[in-house]
């Protein structure tokens, strides 16, 4: 039996959720034990070209102790190009 570790990626690493307010996303998930961690922001021509939307962005990564990946990043688009899901 061959036990070598598979070293392919493959899952979901990431779900981005997509929001006009980052405080109480954090709230709710902080009630879950994620953690903020890095914090970044593009310009529009970065975002355009890493996403292909023409808008400036700003993203906050959630750690959980217990995931092996980084499960969640929030999103505020600067000039989102619609309304979204309309959920709260």
């Amino acid at each position: 039996m061959n036990l070598e570790q598979n070293t392919n990626i493959s899952g979901i690493y990431y779900v981005c959720i997509w929001l006009s307010n980052f405080v109480s996303a954090i709230q709710h998930c902080e009630l879950f034990g994620y953690r903020i961690g890095q914090e970044g922001k593009l310009s529009a021509t970065a975002a355009q070209q890493l996403y292909g939307v023409n808008s400036a962005l700003h993203s906050v990564r959630l750690h959980h102790p217990n995931a092996d990946h980084r499960l969640i990043r929030l999103m505020i688009w600067h000039q989102p190009t619609n309304q979204g899901l309309g959920t709260s």
